[in-house]
């Protein structure tokens, strides 16, 4: 930690331990009768507690030693959460970003690189179900009692990848009490329609379901786009869960829970966002037009198997929560099984034309078991243990259509009806097909050591074995694998061009053909199957074809986390946390080379202090961390500038920073909350990077120094205030209106830090209106988001094959208009 930070911490602790020391400030927890009398006395709200399971026990979020944020349903509501996006723009530090061929998930700073085979660094858990994988993550939240960002690395209670931290999602359980309620909403600007609604249906006293579903629809896209006529991208998204709870005796209780879901995105999201040299400057002749113009001119056509743009996934997942209460002592099962298909085809010369186009289908199943021991040891010590087992399956094919015709012509000044009578489009396949078993046992022991302090340490011991099939292939522009029909390569050279592409014998029967020069030698046909010379043109021989059907790797790991808590004063929590843990490495799945050694990455190592604290006043609430953390061998993608991706291993970065959160009640009508976080996130060492597109413009390198650069899609700065006003209309209506404002600093779009494409920083303003009758049945609201129509970039990436510098960006959306109505019964 700097030593700024630390400055900045003693300062502000020690204003917190002397307004602490106030004549007048409550010294034990106030009781809801003192809050009746405090609240009538001042006119301000007091302060109510937020339970949480962060830890695997229900505690008080202010006695928990570590930064979290929870969101109840209410909170949900009012912040249109819908997804892990939405939620990043309340949490500072968490991101989820489209990105070229998949999308990451960010928090302090830490994320994976872009590439499917990496399991997230920020772990996902949904009623304890470990979520790994991006893609499980498009259907987005909903019908949730809670959510709760856990900063810092959980890699005793969570485990799994989680060393940037975790999400746990709690769905609702059904109510021994016939109800619910629906949502409907519309949004003019993108003319979206949602449905969402859950029913309680209690069948006896001791068995009761509920049913909850949600229905989105997307009318309108981002841009027009010229190829297509229309707007695109457009989203819809569906889903249905049936949840059930059995109390068969007050010791047992069982939860099951069954839920489906698909979401779907037809259209193009990139747009051409520069086209320049090294230095900035335009590129002459570009064959881009229309260049950030606020519209998409993309789209393809015959040869390729699949000529729109569209994403799907399709998901499925089941769990059996099974807990029973002996005298002093709990014992809880929770078994899951999930499973996602995802199929994705994108244009990527982002042109009119039809010369690329990529095109995934991935499968994932996953079966897992986790046995836990929960109770006291004695008045002071409690414990929890565990077992957890986990299987999975993981398959995804990567094509990559080449129109090479197309692509060669210009090269060669001649019209593609020439070049396609001598090569034909062909498709690069790239496959992973793993299977990944997973031991661990685990444990977490709080000892009271006196009646304010509290330490804690968890431990967890990971066994893991992956078995992998990963191959290069060729095949038909319809994806038949093969090498393909052989050809003759005589004209790819520039020297015998001339003679051949203007010779209309050579046209005729170019495999047969012997070209006679004019000093007679004969130069005879060079045949070599079609779709191998294909791939060879278009990775500039750098791309080997091959089948790797027996990669095996084994890993064990140690993890640690500790805490010391100490309660200062009924409302002043003081503590300080370490952790130290590791994220599985494995194969890259879009490894072109030829080595089975290189085809495997390592494990992610990371080793994290935190320290904070949590002060309550009456109506006023500050909690401040200060964080410090060294990551060893982060993994990392990035695009190479032609077809592929470079994966590897950072050698080592540093990570410091300073996470506020404060709660004001200003009076009994207002309220103002605010979070805001300091990231100071560097590659200490990495002396091997893959270079930017302008840094090979510029120095003809390939490998660059990246030692002290700062990590890529992370500002220095981030956070947001939101204010609400809550009054009394008439004497049946209740209004309350809220107005938001978040802060991103300047950051890199691009996976490989790209000077070019960095955004600057930008502001966003929301504000919701709602209307409530005094019943509370139902509510009207009005709500805008992003209102002054700011427009940024999410991500950005290098067009493949193309001169120069030449950039795609996927934009965000602009100003969002919404009218939703809330019935409950």
């Amino acid at each position: 930690m700097d030593l700024g930070s630390m400055n900045l911490t003693r300062t502000l602790l020690a204003a917190v331990l002397l307004a602490d020391a106030t004549p007048g400030m409550a010294e034990n927890a106030i009781s809801p009768e003192a809050d009746s009398a405090a609240e009538a006395a001042t006119g301000t709200k007091t302060l109510s507690a937020i339970t949480v399971t962060a830890r695997k026990k229900s505690e008080e979020l202010q006695q928990v030693p570590m930064s979290v944020v929870a969101l109840g349903a209410e909170d949900q509501e009012k912040l249109g959460i819908d997804n892990l996006g939405d939620l990043g723009n309340y949490v500072p530090g968490l991101q989820q970003g489209d990105l070229a061929i998949t999308s990451r998930l960010t928090l302090r700073g830490v994320n994976s690189g872009d590439n499917n085979a990496f399991e997230q660094s920020v772990g996902v858990y949904v009623d304890g179900i470990y979520r790994g994988r991006m893609n499980q993550q498009h259907l987005g939240m909903f019908d949730l009692q809670r959510i709760e960002v856990l900063k810092g690395p959980q890699v005793t209670l969570y485990g799994n990848s989680s060393i940037g931290g975790a999400i746990s999602a709690i769905t609702r359980k059904p109510s021994f009490e016939a109800g619910g309620d629906i949502r409907i909403g519309y949004e003019f600007e993108y003319q979206q329609r949602r449905v969402e609604a859950g029913f309680d249906v209690p069948v006896s006293e001791q068995l009761a379901l509920r049913v909850a579903g949600k229905w989105l629809d997307q009318g309108k896209g981002d841009a027009f786009n010229e190829y297509s006529g229309d707007t695109e991208p457009k989203t819809g998204a569906e889903a249905i869960r049936l949840s059930a709870r059995w109390l068969p005796t007050d010791a047992l209780s069982v939860d099951f829970r069954h839920e489906r879901g698909r979401t779907k995105r037809d259209g193009n999201i990139f747009e051409v966002y520069k086209h320049v040299d090294g230095q900035g400057q335009p590129w002459p002749n570009s064959a881009f037009s229309g260049i950030h113009d606020g519209r998409f001119n993309v789209g393809n056509g015959a040869p390729f198997k699949y000529q729109t743009q569209f994403m799907d996934t399709d998901m499925e997942e089941t769990v059996l929560d099974l807990q029973y209460q002996f005298d002093q002592l709990t014992l809880t099962s929770i078994t899951g099984l999930s499973r996602y298909g995802y199929q994705q085809s994108a244009d990527v010369d982002i042109t009119p034309a039809t010369l690329i186009n990529v095109y995934q289908d991935e499968s994932f199943r996953q079966f897992s078991q986790e046995l836990r021991l929960a109770g006291d040891l004695s008045e002071r010590v409690d414990f929890l243990a565990g077992l957890y087992f986990q299987s999975e399956t993981f398959r995804n094919d990567y094509l990559s259509d080449f129109n090479l015709p197309e692509l060669l012509a210009p090269a060669y000044g001649v019209p593609s009806s020439v070049t396609s009578q001598l090569i034909s489009p062909f498709s690069r396949h790239i496959l992973i097909d793993q299977d990944t078993r997973q031991w661990a046992v685990f444990g977490n022991v709080d000892w009271e050591v006196n009646d304010k302090l509290t330490a804690s340490l968890g431990f967890r011991y990971l066994a893991l074995n992956e078995n992998a099939q990963q191959a290069v292939r060729t095949a038909s522009i319809d994806h038949v694998d093969g090498p393909g029909a052989l050809v003759d390569a005589r004209w790819l050279n520039p020297a015998l061009a001339p003679l051949l592409l203007g010779n209309p014998a050579y046209l005729a029967d170019p495999t047969n053909y012997v070209l006679v020069l004019g000093d007679g030698t004969q130069i005879a046909p060079v045949l070599v199957p079609g779709y191998v010379l294909g791939y060879n043109i278009v990775s500039a021989g750098g791309g080997v074809t091959h089948e790797f059907n027996d990669l095996s790797r084994k890993e064990k790991h140690p993890m640690f986390q500790a805490s010391l808590a100490y309660q200062w004063s009924e409302d002043l929590l003081i503590y300080g946390t370490w952790a130290n843990g590791a994220k599985a490495g494995g194969f890259d799945f879009l490894y072109e080379g030829g080595s089975t050694d290189q085809v495997e990455y390592n494990p992610e190592h990371a080793n994290v202090v935190e320290v904070g604290f949590k002060k309550d006043w009456q109506n006023v609430r500050l909690n401040l961390a200060a964080f410090y953390g060294k990551y060893d061998d982060l993994q990392v993608s990035v695009f190479d500038g032609g077809i592929g991706f470079v994966v590897g291993n950072a050698a080592s970065s540093i990570s410091k920073g300073i996470d506020v959160e404060f709660v004001w009640n200003i009076s009994e009508n207002w309220q103002t909350h605010g979070h805001f976080e300091y990231l100071n996130f560097r590659y200490d060492e990495f002396t091997d990077a893959n270079c930017s597109t302008t840094e090979r413009l510029n120095t003809g390198a390939a490998v660059c120094d990246w030692s002290g650069d700062r990590t890529p899609f992370v500002p220095d700065f981030e956070g947001g205030v939101s204010i609400e006003h809550s009054t009394q209309f008439g004497s049946n209506w209740h209004i309350t209106q809220s107005l938001g404002w978040n802060y991103k600093g300047s950051h890199s779009t691009a996976s490989d830090n790209e000077i070019q494409t960095r955004q600057s920083a930008y502001h966003l303003f929301d504000y919701r209106i709602e209307l409530m009758p005094a019943s509370k049945i139902w509510s009207l609201a009005l709500v805008g988001r992003n209102l002054t129509n700011e427009k940024y970039n999410v991500f950005t990436s290098v067009i493949p094959l193309a001169p120069g510098g030449a950039f795609a960006n996927v934009e965000s959306k602009g100003r969002e208009l919404a009218l939703e109505w809330h019935y409950r019964f």
